[in-house]
């Protein structure tokens, strides 16, 4: 409650301001009535918000699809090079788990090429891990994959546009983690390539075993 005064009066007119429901000026009383607690709202909504014309969304549409336009390349390059780095750093990991596995277990171990649909698992000598490939300890010692051997790791396929390339079929790695496979004059090499980048990373594996890798096209 509060007391106003009233124009040409010596007396005041009490007002409840709060929560009050008439208008802020008072037309008979000739006094002010502040708006705290008042119903009305602050804002005029005369001129509403209608959304988009069929201009602006059309526009919208065109922007997004230049952008995808020139997204899309990019994107398919960015996963085609993820790919093939997938798949050399797969290789780089299971030359060096053949590795310690022959001075953990004291056994010659390697690496060969997985025959596509095999069950149990089993390799072959041809040149293309392309189709898979199989980590082994040669448990009968035979210098090469055998029925018996035990198989430590096994890579499925890659993709159809990425190939894997080796000099030779298998890969042996000694008790020391040397490689037999691999001379002073010839290393052990292999290379993956994407078809589709035309570009490809060429591993190299010296008679320690150690691999590296070097950036070239294919």
């Amino acid at each position: 409650m509060i007391k106003m005064p009233i124009a040409g009066s010596t007396g005041r007119l009490n007002v409840n301001f709060v929560g009050h429901k008439m208008p802020s000026v008072c037309q008979n009383d000739n006094c002010l009535v502040p708006y705290i607690g008042h119903n009305n709202p602050f804002i005029n909504f005369i001129n509403k918000n209608r959304g988009f014309t069929l201009t602006e969304l059309i526009m919208v549409v065109v922007v997004i699809g230049i952008l995808a336009a020139l997204a899309i390349p990019n994107m398919g390059q960015f996963i085609e090079s993820n790919r093939l780095t997938t798949h050399t750093n797969d290789l780089l990991a299971d030359i060096s788990l053949a590795r310690s596995e022959a001075i953990k277990q004291n056994k010659q171990t390697g690496i060969c090429t997985l025959v596509a649909g095999s069950s149990p698992p089993s390799c072959n000598t041809t040149a293309n891990w392309g189709t898979g490939w199989i980590v082994f300890t040669d448990e009968d010692n035979s210098g090469g994959w055998s029925v018996g051997d035990k198989i430590v790791r096994q890579r499925e396929a890659a993709a159809s546009n990425i190939t894997v390339t080796p000099t030779a079929g298998s890969l042996l790695i000694d008790r020391m983690g040397g490689s037999p496979s691999a001379s002073s004059s010839t290393p052990f090499g292999v290379t993956v390539c994407s078809t589709k980048l035309k570009k490809s990373r060429a591993l190299t594996i010296l008679t320690t075993g150690r691999p590296s890798f070097t950036e070239a096209t294919c």
